[in-house]
């Protein structure tokens, strides 16, 4: 995870369970929305006053149901003429992508731009991963917001391999017949 630092008051920490990902092996775009914006309800993790200087260390966690190409992209909220979020101001701002069941870590970066953050490309297989996100918040009752964009890769279902492997042994088989005629008429 992102490494908290005593720069700034108090470290906050929450976790989000997102939507699982409707789509189907096959589909061709699939996408996970998040945002730390707290809707007061005393479940919600990101609940509470988003003090000015105070950071945050938020985890968000999706579940990709086949293989598929992910990248995202993070950004701060204006409020007013100011951003309510600085991702590199704290110091440990950035992100981590982990694999969520054994914790490895997939990738990550210290952010360098301080109202936007954009991931790289990374290939997922069917399973569970989080996405860390930390920073601080700039304003009072700052707020992000994020998108995870993910493309199914092309990887063969297994009866598609299995018909193409079925319709080569036929060309094979077709092929070794045909010179078996050709012999016998030689």
């Amino acid at each position: 995870m992102c490494a908290a630092t005593s720069a700034h008051a108090v470290t906050t920490y929450g976790t989000a369970y997102l939507p699982m990902d409707p789509g189907q092996p096959g589909v061709s775009t699939t996408s996970w929305s998040f945002s730390d914006q707290p809707n007061g309800a005393a479940d919600d993790p990101f609940r509470g006053a988003h003090a000015i200087n105070t950071e945050f260390d938020d985890l968000f966690i999706f579940n990709v149901p086949d293989t598929e190409t992910i990248s995202f992209e993070v950004r701060a909220m204006k409020q007013g003429t100011t951003f309510g979020v600085d991702f590199v101001d704290s110091g440990n701002g950035g992100y981590t992508l982990y694999q969520y069941a054994d914790g490895s870590v997939l990738g990550g970066n210290a952010a360098t731009n301080t109202h936007l953050m954009t991931g790289g490309s990374w290939t997922l297989t069917s399973g569970t991963y989080a996405l860390e996100i930390a920073g601080v918040y700039a304003v009072k009752g700052g707020l992000y917001a994020g998108e995870i964009d993910g493309i199914p890769s092309a990887v063969p279902e297994a009866s598609s391999a299995m018909m193409l492997l079925v319709g080569l042994a036929a060309l094979a088989g077709a092929d070794r017949l045909r010179k078996s005629k050709v012999q016998e008429k030689a």
